[in-house]
């Protein structure tokens, strides 16, 4: 258990990192995906190598340390994509966001005809807003830019919440070796 316990720093440095990048990316989405998918990398190679070093510790203490061995794998793995391939993952991004707002409007128009069908009062408004996202999603793919931007807070917002449950979990392991 002692080996676990020395881990809590590197997750305490791996949740700074997380929170700080957070923070950044929603303060300035300006960035740009490219600056972005480099300091994500960097951070979840970071993290990465901290759950598998925490995995290989908790290998005698926990049943699951499997399940945190493929996290750190994965982590890891990403983490070098972003690195090696930051141009390219900024696009993948932004048009999975592009085509998810389009799939999801075009859901809300077709449960918006069965709403019709079932005579609810409010199938209009599930179908305006379906209309709207269906039109905004065309606009955000002539301004992927826009997209980008959008992206990036809200993958920071992502960002900064693992940041500080990170810390937290580090706080954790802190306070379980004073007691």
């Amino acid at each position: 258990m002692e080996s676990i316990n020395r881990t809590w720093t590197a997750f305490l440095i791996g949740g700074l990192l997380f929170a700080i990048l957070g923070l950044y990316s929603i303060i300035n989405p300006g960035i740009g995906f490219v600056t972005f998918g480099l300091l994500l990398g960097i951070s979840l190679i970071y993290q990465g190598i901290t759950e598998i070093t925490y995995a290989v510790y908790a290998k005698n203490q926990y049943r699951d340390w499997g399940w945190i061995l493929v996290y750190g794998i994965v982590s890891l793995t990403f983490g070098l994509y972003l690195l090696l391939n930051p141009a390219q993952s900024a696009f993948i991004v932004a048009y999975t966001v592009l085509f998810l707002i389009m799939l999801r409007s075009l859901k809300a128009i077709v449960v918006s005809i069965q709403m019709q069908a079932l005579n609810n009062s409010k199938w209009w408004i599930m179908l305006l807003f379906g209309i709207l996202g269906f039109v905004f999603s065309f606009y955000l793919f002539d301004y992927p830019i826009a997209t980008a931007e959008f992206s990036v807070i809200w993958i920071g917002c992502g960002i900064l919440a693992v940041g500080v449950l990170l810390i937290g979990f580090a706080i954790s392991i802190k306070k379980n070796i004073q007691t």
